[in-house]
């Protein structure tokens, strides 16, 4: 295989598996007959019509889903990272609590860690195991939740696992690169707890995972052009994570909390970008 040839199968990975699989050898054939002799490098402009054509291609493998299965699919993501990252705030404290970042008596308990453990497999599950195997797991963890959570602490994630139970029983699963997206804000929040207790910690770190943070949320947005649903699941994640969580507190501990807008203000946003990736689901899912 010449480097030219590999370099043009790197770029047919934008494509979806399938289409790779019944198209990709005739594809790369007609590229390669189209270029010079001794040439290594795509064409830029041909390496960048390659990848937009492939990023239509998988536009459209949301066409056989309904608009029911599609926004269900994008709640069910939302919820998820509305569980993992819970989980992964507390296992960061409580990490911190093993590497003795702070005295005694400041880390989570034994079953905070059985809650956060259990939450992160039914959220995994969702992708890798059996309905029942995912309701079982969102259903312990959301009991452990209530049981050994104070008060308002457990309203969230205990109902986000409710959710999670419910939506998980349908018949379509999410696309696996969700799953690698959960992963990887799972471990940027999961840091960043971390690195905001360890006095060991560079003091820019937690600052960057911050700002990691919002990178995932910023991708998420942009890809609407390509699949709104992560759009909108991420507008789940955000009115469930930010506003109903400050609402809840409110309920429970009224008093001054800051200006109005500091809350209503991004939930405004959420449910333009909820209704902005609904509608570019719907036109998608338009013959």
């Amino acid at each position: 295989m010449t480097r030219l040839e590999r370099r043009y199968r790197w770029l047919l990975r934008a494509y979806p598996a399938g289409y790779r699989r019944d198209c990709g050898d005739d594809m790369l054939g007609i590229l390669l007959d189209g270029q010079e002799p001794g040439s290594e490098w795509p064409a830029p402009r041909e390496a960048l019509a390659l990848v937009a054509g492939g990023l239509r291609a998988r536009s459209l493998l949301n066409r056989h889903l309904g608009m029911a299965a599609g926004l269900r699919l994008a709640a069910l993501f939302g919820l998820g990272l509305v569980v993992i990252g819970r989980a992964g705030q507390n296992l960061g404290v409580e990490l911190a609590g093993v590497l003795h970042a702070f005295p005694e008596g400041g880390a989570l308990s034994g079953n905070q860690v059985a809650c956060d453990v259990l939450s992160l497999s039914a959220a995994a599950a969702c992708w890798t195991a059996r309905r029942t195997i995912t309701v079982t797991l969102a259903a312990a963890a959301a009991v452990l939740y209530v049981i050994g959570t104070a008060g308002a602490a457990a309203i969230v994630p205990a109902g986000a696992l409710v959710a999670v139970a419910l939506l998980s029983r349908g018949a379509d699963r999410m696309p696996k690169l969700w799953l690698v997206a959960a992963g990887a804000a799972f471990a940027i929040t999961t840091g960043r707890d971390l690195s905001g207790f360890l006095a060991a910690a560079p003091p820019f770190l937690y600052t960057d995972l911050q700002y990691a943070t919002w990178a995932l949320y910023a991708i998420a947005v942009l890809w609407v052009v390509i699949d709104p649903r992560p759009a909108f699941a991420t507008a789940i994640y955000l009115l469930i994570s930010y506003d109903a969580s400050k609402v809840i507190f409110l309920v429970y501990y009224p008093g001054p909390n800051g200006p109005a807008w500091t809350w209503i203000l991004p939930a405004a946003s959420s449910l333009v970008l909820a209704a902005a990736a609904t509608w570019r689901l719907r036109r998608e899912l338009v013959p």
